[in-house]
Formats: structure tokens, sequence, C-alpha cells
């Protein structure tokens, strides 16, 4: 038997070895009796009931979730989003919850561990769900934020471009649509400061393009790119131009365009305004007439941070430390 066996079998056979260990084990069962006895700490928000969107009049859920219950519901079923949604951390809730808590932190930046007492839940699992569900939705329709082809046919186009011509008095009929840019302002990053910052702007940002139709609806919205970058450069980015040789036309095979401001480079399927000095008469009421249908576009932007201003608080706003500039 080795020195180091004898040292345990000597130590386990000691009498006040034995008596200490006595007195430990009574020191920790006195601890662990004192520790039962002590109160638990108060949670944050009550478990004797949870949170149910059904109880709330509709007047109250637009102005707190932008939707009624029923709405709610609709969308669910049309985005075809499962009855559960299951974060990797094992969060399991009905999605009409989770979907009132993305819908509640969007319209307006308000503080997760504020919402706890609404929905009865940590502000952690909240914002696991929160990215859950719009990590889902994003994964199964980000298609059709970029072109819906079996929305947006000849058909839909020609009604598109006829409504254009008649609000216009006749002034253009083959525009469809209005492009344009808009920046998020964000929070000052630790690195590439200068690749998100815009000098127009004077503040950190990202841009996004979008392309919305004479009735307000988005055609397409582009993923992010960097403050520095101008609107042409983040149209031809997003590869836009192919989509619109491929799918711009109305019925009779007549190329369509969409019209934006100077910042762009007119070609068949994109049109801007008159340029330059001694524009005749007829020029300067087509860019007067134009000017006024494209503010659509810029109405738009605004109607979504009115409505969501969740998405336009910049300290909410942060870029992951990994991220560079080509990765936008």
């Amino acid at each position: 038997m080795g020195l180091a066996h004898q040292a345990i079998e000597y130590r386990l056979l000691d009498p006040d070895f034995i008596l200490n260990q006595q007195e430990e084990d009574e020191d920790e069962q006195d601890d662990e009796a004192e520790e039962q006895d002590a109160p638990r700490p108060i949670r944050p928000f009550p478990l004797d009931h949870s949170f149910d969107v059904r109880a709330y009049s509709d007047t109250y859920s637009i102005q707190e979730f932008r939707f009624t219950c029923a709405q709610l519901q609709e969308i669910i079923g049309l985005l075809r989003i499962p009855p559960f949604i299951v974060t990797p951390s094992r969060d399991k809730v009905d999605s009409l919850t989770v979907l009132c808590m993305a819908m509640y932190r969007l319209s307006f930046p308000e503080r997760l561990n504020r919402m706890e007492r609404m929905f009865r839940r940590s502000a952690p699992s909240i914002s696991r769900l929160i990215n859950q569900i719009v990590r889902w939705v994003m994964l199964r329709w980000d298609r059709l934020l970029y072109w819906d082809e079996h929305r947006l046919t000849r058909e839909k186009l020609s009604e598109y471009a006829d409504a254009c011509y008649h609000a216009s008095g006749g002034q253009c009929n083959n525009v469809f649509a209005f492009v344009d840019g808009t920046a998020r302002e964000i929070q000052m990053p630790t690195i590439n400061q200068q690749a998100m910052y815009s000098g127009h702007k004077c503040h950190h940002c990202v841009k996004y393009q979008g392309i919305v139709a004479p009735d307000g609806i988005l055609l397409h919205l582009s993923s992010a790119f960097s403050g520095t970058n101008h609107d042409m450069t983040i149209f031809d980015g997003t590869g836009f131009q192919q989509v619109l040789d491929q799918f711009a036309y109305d019925q009779n095979g007549v190329a369509l365009a969409i019209y934006g401001d100077s910042a762009y480079t007119a070609n068949g399927h994109v049109l801007i305004g008159y340029r330059g000095n001694g524009l005749t008469p007829d020029q300067i009421a087509f860019n007067r007439v134009m000017s006024s249908l494209r503010v659509t576009i810029e109405w738009t932007f605004k109607h979504i941070t009115q409505q969501f201003m969740g998405i336009d608080f910049p300290r909410t706003h942060r870029l992951p430390v990994h991220m560079d500039r080509r990765s936008l």
C-alpha cells in the first residue's frame, strides 16, 4: 500500500478527523436550514395569470400592438407561423403572445424589463422569443421583400401604370412605381466608424432602398448598406436592374419603368426628371407633377416609422462587433 493510501486511511480512522467532519456536516445542515427558512426573492411580476391579448379591447390592442386580436390571428395564419415558438434555450410560448411581444417592441422603444409585467416572462426570455419569431419570418418570407413575382404580374403592373398616368394628368404613361433610399441612424459603432458615417446625414447610419407603388405598398425593400453608399450604388448592389429587365412590362409587352430622383441614372426601366438649365415649360411641368407623385415613397417611409417607432430609435440600433463593411 502506498504512502498516499496509508495517509488517507489514517485520516478516516482518526477520531479528531471524524469529529471535525461531523461538526462540518452539522454546520452544512444548519446553513441549508437557514437557506430554506430565508424568504425567497420576489419575482418582478406575479405568476397568478398569464398574458392574454383577447382580454384587451380593440382600441387598446391597436394602440399597443398596432393590430386587433383578430388581425394578429389573421397575420399568424397568413404567414403560416407555427402554433408555438420554441427557442434554442427551450422557451416555448404560443405564437400569438410572441407576435404581441414583437409588435409591442417595434411600436415603441420600450425597455425589456418593463415588458416583464405585461407578458409575465423575464427580459432575457422575451428577447429570445422576439428574435426567434423575427428570424423565422425573415427566413420564410424575406424573398417577398425583394420581389413577389406571383403577385406583381403584368396585369398588376399595368394597373399601377394606369394609376400613375391618371394621377399625372397624362404626363407619363409607363411609370408603375417610385424608388428612393432611406437612412436609419444607428449608434456609433466601435469599428468601421468611417464606413458607417454619412456626410450628407451627418451621423452614423445604415441605408435601405425601397420601391413603392402608387397605393403606398412596398414592392421592394433591400437589405442594409453602409451609410457611405450612394443611392445609385445601392441600386446597383441589389441587382434590381435584372428584375426590371425580366418582369417590368405591361400586358402588351411594353417596357415599364420606376421613377427616381436625380440621384439615379436613367435607362430603359428607370426614369428621372429633366435636368439642366433652359428647360421647356412642358419639361418643367413634367418635373413638378412627377415630384408631387414621387412623394408617395417618402410618405410610406414616414408612415412606417410613425407606426413602429422602435425601428427609428438609434440607441437600440447597434452593429455586431464582427460586422465589417463588406458584410453589409
